[in-house]
């Protein structure tokens, strides 16, 4: 699932001047991301926000696709099946 980034928005009070949120684009709706990010990385991505709107959705993707191989294993582990992975 590849969820473009659309518009990045400035943080308030203590993290004015660094990412406040992520705007996505899922389907027709836009979805806000900001929880999860350190001072640093929010630092970071509030100074380099040009680019984001090009490349961070690598980041994000990546981060779906390990959420989505955990879900694999918990709903494996709890079936009870074998669960194979490919590397």
């Amino acid at each position: 699932m590849d969820l473009p980034v659309v518009e990045v928005l400035e943080g308030d009070g203590r993290l004015t001047g660094t990412l406040g949120a992520l705007v996505l684009r899922y389907k027709d709706n836009t979805v806000n991301v900001g929880s999860g990010f350190d001072d640093a990385t929010r630092a970071k991505f509030w100074k380099d926000k040009n680019n984001l709107l090009k490349n961070l959705w690598i980041l994000i993707l990546t981060k779906i696709r390990f959420l989505w191989f955990l879900i694999q294993l918990i709903y494996s582990l709890s079936q009870k099946s074998f669960f194979y992975i490919a590397f």
